[in-house]
C-alpha cells in the first residue's frame, strides 16, 4: 500500500524526524502546563463538531490539491507537516496512555492517530498522482485540473472513508487532561 506513495529516503527521515519533533514538542506544552495525563473516552456524537470535521478535513483537501499545482512532490512536504504535527499529537496520547495503563484510552489513541494517517495517505495518494501525471496538451491548468479528475476518480473511496472516520472519531471522542 505505501508502494504507491513512492517517498524519496530524504522526505522518509524528514517525516520521521518531524514525527519526532511533535511528539517532544507535545511533551513540553503538557509539561509546562503541569498535565500529568490525558484520558480518551467515547462520547454520543456531537453533530456540531462532525460537520466542523467534515469541512476541516475538505479544506485540509483543497489546500493538498492547491499544493499538487506545484509539478514537484517535494511541495506536498508543506501540508504534509501540519497533518504530522496532529500525527505526533496523537501518538504521544499513546505514550501517556501506556505510561498509565489505561487501555481505552490507548485503543482510542491509537485508532484516532490512525486515522490522521490515513488522512495522510489518501491525500498524498491523490496529489501525487495528480503531479505524476500532469502531461498532455494544453495549457497547465487544463492538464492539472483533467489530472485531478482521473485521480479522484481513481481514489475516491481512500479519500471519503478516511475524511468520514476522522470525522466520525473526532465527533466521538472527549479529551479529558489531568493535573
Amino acid at each position: 500500500m505505501l508502494k504507491k506513495l513512492n517517498l524519496s529516503y530524504k522526505g522518509t527521515i524528514f517525516a520521521y524526524m518531524w514525527f519526532l519533533f511533535t511528539v517532544y514538542y507535545f511533551y513540553l506544552t503538557f509539561h509546562a502546563q503541569g498535565i500529568k495525563f490525558v484520558t480518551l473516552q467515547f462520547a454520543g456524537i456531537d453533530f456540531a463538531t462532525l460537520i466542523n470535521e467534515l469541512f476541516v478535513a475538505i479544506m485540509f483537501l483543497m489546500i493538498y490539491l492547491l499544493f499538487s499545482m506545484i509539478p514537484s512532490r517535494r511541495g506536498m512536504l508543506i501540508p504534509n507537516a501540519f497533518l504530522m504535527f496532529s500525527v505526533g499529537q496523537s501518538f504521544f496520547y499513546v505514550i501517556l496512555a501506556i505510561m498509565h495503563f489505561n487501555i481505552v484510552s490507548l485503543l482510542i489513541s491509537i485508532v484516532y492517530a490512525f486515522s490522521f494517517m490515513g488522512l495522510m495517505y489518501a491525500y498524498n495518494l491523490i496529489c501525487f498522482n495528480v503531479i505524476d501525471h500532469v502531461d498532455g496538451r494544453g495549457s497547465y491548468m487544463y492538464r492539472w485540473t483533467a489530472a485531478m479528475r482521473v485521480s479522484f476518480m481513481k481514489y475516491w473511496g481512500y479519500v471519503v472513508g478516511f475524511i468520514l472516520l476522522h470525522a466520525l472519531l473526532t465527533s466521538m471522542i472527549m479529551t479529558s487532561a489531568h493535573k
